[in-house]
């Protein structure tokens, strides 16, 4: 009987120490994005002037986020297929209890402090899971350098 309850008073603690945890990581919210899935299929060509258009995307999530570099993260420019590009990748974070992104989604940053990131395209390259998310967290990149 004492062991449940120590059990039970862990499960409590670590419940209310989580929820105060998210809340306080959400405050660190302050930028705005949208986050859609691309759509299905190859897109349809136009003929006369050769352009594709590609299927729309489904809107996945809409809100608060936050980008930011990531720490020990690719960064910098390498060779690939005899071109050089810059890689770059960053963290970024919506609140814990929304939909789950998945790999190649792409999130749009609609308003920043940082001006630089507003209309930036990032697809979603890996996804972070945990028992005890403080935040929804994914790895992107640029959409240019992909």
């Amino acid at each position: 009987m004492v062991r449940v309850i120590a059990v039970l008073e862990v499960l409590v603690s670590l419940t209310s120490l989580l929820s105060a945890g998210r809340r306080a990581t959400e405050r660190l919210l302050i930028d705005t994005c949208t986050i859609g899935r691309p759509g299905a299929g190859a897109g349809t060509m136009n003929e006369g002037t050769g352009a594709i258009t590609t299927p729309a995307r489904t809107a996945v999530y809409s809100g608060r986020c936050r980008l930011r570099q990531r720490a020990g993260g690719a960064s910098g420019d390498v060779e690939a297929g005899e071109q050089e590009v810059s890689l770059r990748d960053y963290l970024l974070e919506i609140p814990w209890d929304s939909t789950s992104p998945e790999v190649n989604d792409v999130a749009t940053v609609t308003a920043s402090d940082d001006t630089h990131a507003v209309g930036r395209e990032l697809r979603v390259t890996q996804v972070h899971h945990s028992s005890t998310l403080l935040v929804r967290r994914m790895t992107v990149e640029d959409v240019d350098d992909a």
